[in-house]
C-alpha cells in the first residue's frame, strides 16, 4: 500500500508515520491506496499485452525506465 498523504511506499511511511509499528490503525486509512498486485492483478502481463510496453526488472542496476502503471476502480461506466 501506499499512503499518498506522505506520497510515501508502504514500508517508508511505516516508518515515518509509526502508528501500525505499534500496532495502532493508521491515522490517515482514507489517504491509503493498495497496489494492484494485491487485488490479483498480474501487472507485468497486463500492461505487455494491453499496453505494448515490457516492464524493466533488474536486481543489479537501475531499470533504463521507470514506469508507473495504475488503474481506477469504479461501479460507473466510463466513456473513452
Amino acid at each position: 500500500a501506499v499512503c499518498e498523504k506522505n506520497n510515501l511506499p508502504a514500508v517508508k511511511m511505516l516508518l515515518h508515520c509509526g502508528a501500525r509499528i505499534f500496532g495502532r490503525p493508521c491515522v490517515h486509512p482514507q489517504e491509503m491506496r493498495s497496489y494492484l498486485e494485491s487485488y490479483g492483478f498480474d501487472v507485468a502481463r497486463t500492461t505487455e499485452e494491453l499496453l505494448g510496453f515490457k516492464l524493466e526488472w533488474s536486481a543489479d542496476r537501475l531499470p533504463e525506465h521507470i514506469s508507473f502503471i495504475s488503474a481506477l476502480f469504479t461501479k460507473e461506466e466510463i466513456s473513452l
